[in-house]
């Protein structure tokens, strides 16, 4: 699809996504009405941000334990600086986690100080990151 675009470049945790198997036969649209008539009636949603369309699962948000001090909140760069985007961050041991925004940013509630963050992406080899805490 994003060769047949020519202008879009997409990007999607391959091992969230593999759960869902859909067929669809799509003529005469763009690249992002064709991954909305893709996902539809899926838990995914897509971001488009100028020629980037990012598809990750829809976020569950529970906001009645939202709380600014037990969360975190960082940016996942490679080694040349530059942001990964859709990069998956999930805390060690335990099923929480996320995936990095079209800025590789990306925040987590209710993380315990003791947690290792483990940071996966496409082509890239894991890692894991103890967490230093920084109270602001």
């Amino acid at each position: 699809m994003e060769r047949q675009s020519g202008y879009y470049k997409m990007n999607f945790n391959h091992d969230e996504l593999n759960k869902f198997k859909v067929t669809a036969v799509i003529e005469q649209k763009t690249l992002p009405e064709a991954v909305d008539i893709l996902i539809k009636n899926l838990p995914l949603t897509k971001t488009v941000n100028g020629k980037f369309i990012l598809i990750h699962p829809e976020k569950n948000i529970d906001t009645s334990k939202k709380n600014a001090d037990e969360g975190i909140k960082g940016v996942v760069l490679d080694a040349e600086g530059e942001p990964l985007i859709g990069a998956t961050i999930r805390i060690k041991g335990a099923p929480k986690g996320t995936i990095t925004d079209l800025d590789g940013g990306f925040s987590l509630d209710d993380v315990d100080e003791n947690s290792t963050l483990v940071i996966s992406f496409i082509g890239k080899k894991e890692q894991n990151v103890k967490l230093e805490w920084e109270r602001l």
